[in-house]
């Protein structure tokens, strides 16, 4: 089954919403990482730009 047009877009949006909440709930366990730290300066700023 070959999905359609409009249904792709939102399942790769979703997947990548996805990706980010297990990343941030990554973060949220190693608080004290600066490397960590760094990457949820720049998932903020993700956030940011599609709210």
């Amino acid at each position: 089954m070959v999905p359609s047009t409009a249904a792709t877009p939102r399942l790769v949006f979703s997947g990548f919403l996805f990706k980010l909440f297990v990343a941030a709930g990554h973060l949220a366990m190693h608080p004290s990482d600066r490397l960590g730290n760094e990457r949820l300066g720049f998932l903020q700023a993700v956030s940011a730009n599609f709210s």
